[in-house]
């Protein structure tokens, strides 16, 4: 009697935790920031990810971006961004997300310039159903390109995907 109580206990435990992982709440996004201590060899290496409750923003994506852009609230995490950075239009063509920045975020160059885009790129992908982000800025970057492209496959593999709640509904 106890083994099958027991039993009974462990597969609803087991089934109710896949039922919790899949009701994630509508008022809170991931945002990534790079860690002020880079550990090359931890699990989350550069990039951390810090969750933040913004009610009534839901699918608003520019004010939720622009949030993101003012930094983490997070000790251990530094903005990426340049001060006074700000979305200036979020556009959702297919499966493909169009980010555009104003020209503030045309100063950053190299390894800030790649660590902000990849922090950016991740933090879409982690709220926006799209398989690709394009981030662009007024004017061009500082590097001289007017846009820098990402896919969600350079970040996540399916099974990460999937683990985290982000799988891409919808294959094309």
């Amino acid at each position: 009697m106890t083994k099958r109580l027991f039993a009974i206990i462990m597969l609803m435990t087991i089934l109710l935790s896949g039922c919790r992982a899949n009701n994630k709440d509508p008022n809170s996004y991931t945002f990534y920031f790079p860690k002020e201590e880079i550990e090359f060899t931890a699990d989350d290496g550069v990039v951390s990810a810090e969750t933040r409750k913004l009610p009534n923003l839901s699918g608003d994506y520019k004010a939720i971006l622009n949030d993101y852009l003012l930094g983490p609230a997070t000790a251990g995490l530094k903005n990426p961004f340049p001060v006074a950075s700000a979305v200036l239009d979020v556009s959702i063509e297919g499966k493909r997300a169009y980010i555009t920045l104003n020209n503030r975020f045309s100063i950053l160059k190299d390894y800030s310039f790649s660590l902000a885009c990849a922090c950016l790129a991740k933090t879409v992908f982690s709220m926006i159903d799209v398989d690709n982000v394009v981030i662009q800025a007024q004017g061009n970057f500082a590097n001289g390109s007017i846009s820098v492209a990402y896919s969600r496959s350079s970040f996540f593999n399916d099974d990460e995907a999937k683990a985290l709640g982000i799988a891409s509904q919808n294959k094309e």
